[in-house]
């Protein structure tokens, strides 16, 4: 029996890349309901925004820096530092940021998950493994994570099953 190592490790199998580059439709259906200004995890060859933070963007360091951004945060981060980066993007959202949507995967046995994703405003579980550029289908599912304190309506995160390509076909 061989067990598939993707399934005990943040990296891309075969590759070592902590890189999963969004799905452009995916984003393209967000980018429509929220209107992202911020790509909060990027670089010069993969930001899906004019504004990103990460190498060679209007702030080096994302987790050291002050997200600030009159419009909504889009957050794909690299896996292997996906505590880190729920941690600020709660923080930030509790400390005033515009919405910030996530991208992560769905894996709620994770201290990330037990921290700080339930900090959240909502959950969209997404059905089906997601494709990241282009390669073949994620190890495992993702889950959209919202945080916006001005909708907030209670101390839960509201919970979608979200069928986000039924969605896509509808627009």
């Amino acid at each position: 029996m061989t067990i598939n190592p993707a399934l005990f490790t943040s990296t891309r199998t075969g590759t070592g890349s902590d890189t999963w580059t969004t799905p452009r439709a995916l984003f393209a259906l967000l980018d429509a309901e929220f209107c992202f200004g911020v790509d909060a995890a990027a670089d010069p060859g993969n930001h899906l925004c004019d504004v990103w933070y990460g190498p060679g963007g209007v702030k080096e360091d994302a987790l050291t820096a002050v997200w600030s951004s009159p419009e909504p945060i889009w957050l794909n981060p690299p896996y292997s530092k996906l505590r880190e980066f729920m941690a600020q993007a709660a923080h930030m959202a509790k400390n005033g940021s515009a919405p910030i949507v996530c991208l992560i995967p769905a894996r709620t046995d994770t201290r990330a998950w037990f921290d700080y994703v339930i900090q959240a405003t909502e959950i969209r579980f997404l059905k089906g493994r997601l494709k990241f550029g282009g390669a073949a289908s994620a190890p495992f599912p993702s889950a959209v994570v919202i945080f916006d304190e001005g909708n907030r309506s209670g101390d839960e995160p509201r919970v979608v099953w979200w069928d986000w390509k039924k969605d896509l076909d509808e627009s």
